[in-house]
């Protein structure tokens, strides 16, 4: 009987450990006063793919970018700094933006998730082993 109630307590307290938050979904894209005339403005910074290659941002997408690089790059191995990955670009209108390469849109887009999600600045890890 107490082996019964044992298990029954354990398997109380692993089961409310197993809570999860929702998501939250945007329904829309944000809009960037920094797109060009040429696309539409709603598009969180980000303009279209070069496949293969890495993807076109505009001046203020790759300020996110840098700032979030700045917040979480210290948690992607190996670590990432503003700028990592981005080098400007000319469209063929001649408006100048930024050719992100694939490896760091993908980043982009972890450490996007991460903040929204309002991941820690640092890990647990870097507290507890790195004394930071």
């Amino acid at each position: 009987m107490k082996n019964l109630l044992k298990i029954i307590l354990i398997t109380s307290l692993l089961a409310g450990c197993a809570v999860t938050p929702n998501h939250v979904k945007s329904t829309t894209a944000s809009y960037d006063d920094s797109t060009p005339a040429q696309y539409n403005n709603k598009n969180s910074g980000f303009l279209y793919l070069i496949k293969g290659k890495g993807a076109v941002l505009t001046q203020d997408g790759k300020k996110y970018y840098d700032e979030l690089a700045g917040i979480y790059g210290d948690q992607i191995v190996p670590a990432i700094q503003p700028g990592d990955g981005c080098t400007t670009f000319k469209d063929q209108y001649g408006n100048d933006l930024w050719f992100i390469t694939s490896q760091h849109f993908v980043y982009f887009q972890m450490m996007s998730r991460w903040h929204q999600d309002n991941r820690p600045r640092k890990t647990l890890i870097d507290k507890v082993i790195k004394g930071k």
